[in-house]
């Protein structure tokens, strides 16, 4: 990941997508956080989370950081992608991910038990329907 950086002027955001489009598998830290839906965005917040533990546990303080990064750098676009987004169920769903990102950050050892929960919470939170056509 470094080296391919360093060896060419592109961002890391293109390097990423780059990278993601060759189908091969990545590490979590070069895999970034996916926010296509919020199975994408669990599924890479924990592979980064078992990333950060496993630095954690070893001392590993460049990883603990790189992952941390990682997620506030996703944090982030999805608050610019909830500022532009006029949709509001894509506000909703940016929001509902910030959230998730938030919770990481605060308390990454937590964040496994609170998943579980949050999205029992949303499996019995009614989805709106929009209202039937006259007939």
């Amino acid at each position: 990941w470094r080296a391919l950086l360093a060896e060419h002027s592109v961002s890391e955001s293109y390097l990423r997508t780059l990278l993601r489009n060759s189908e091969i598998p990545l590490d979590p830290l070069v895999d970034g956080v996916h926010q296509d839906s919020l199975d994408a965005l669990e599924h890479s917040l924990l592979a980064l989370l078992d990333t950060y533990e496993s630095a954690k546990s070893s001392g590993d303080r460049e990883i603990v950081s790189a992952s941390r990064k990682a997620v506030i750098s996703g944090k982030d676009h999805a608050k610019w992608a909830h500022e532009r987004a006029s949709d509001p169920a894509k506000k909703s769903e940016k929001d509902e991910m910030i959230q998730w990102m938030l919770m990481w950050l605060e308390n990454p050892p937590l964040f496994r038990d609170w998943i579980r929960v949050r999205r029992t919470v949303l499996a019995k939170e009614p989805t709106e329907v929009p209202p039937s056509p006259p007939e």
